[in-house]
């Protein structure tokens, strides 16, 4: 009897453990679309920065959970040279905005108001990269590598590339 009580609860055990290791699904897409709505050249006495912004927005039947990636990827101009930095030990920066950024920041708002509708029914974010002194003058063209954590397991992302033509 001692030994089936031992070899049930191995298999009980095993079970859930293998369950636990095995068990789960990979997430194989992102949980969340992320489309670019505009690309900004700002150069203010001296000071210039590329500024890129993105609507964040869930697929159906996802949840709201946005979760920051601190790491881009970046060429600029025609130069295939890719820099990869952590927004936190850089100069530049990440802001979110929800659906009253025409409050918080009309500027940034200026920039995307053609291009988005504030009073979708939608779960929706504004998130915009401030890259600061990237180049020393304007660039047409650059490219930008980003990706968000899943919310449904933070241990993966999906990073995409962009092309971007940058507006003066």
């Amino acid at each position: 009897m001692g030994q089936k009580i031992n070899l049930q609860i191995f298999i009980i055990l095993f079970t859930v453990i293998a369950t636990s290791l095995f068990g789960q699904e990979k997430i194989k897409e992102s949980s969340y679309n992320f489309d670019l709505l505009s690309a900004k050249y700002v150069n203010i006495e001296g000071k210039n920065e590329v500024i890129l912004i993105f609507k964040y927005e869930p697929k159906e039947g996802k949840v709201f959970k946005p979760i920051f990636s601190m790491k881009i990827t970046y060429s600029i101009g025609e130069s295939n040279l890719e820099k990869t930095e952590t927004l936190n030990k850089s100069n530049h920066s990440i802001e979110f905005f929800g659906n009253d950024i025409d409050q918080k920041n009309a500027e940034i708002y200026s920039l995307i108001k053609d291009k988005i509708n504030l009073q979708q029914n939608k779960e929706f974010g504004i998130v915009v990269f401030s890259l600061r002194n990237i180049t020393k003058d304007y660039k047409e063209k650059m490219k930008f590598t980003y990706g968000l954590w899943e919310p449904e397991d933070e241990s993966i992302r999906f990073e995409k590339q962009y092309n971007i033509k940058i507006e003066k």
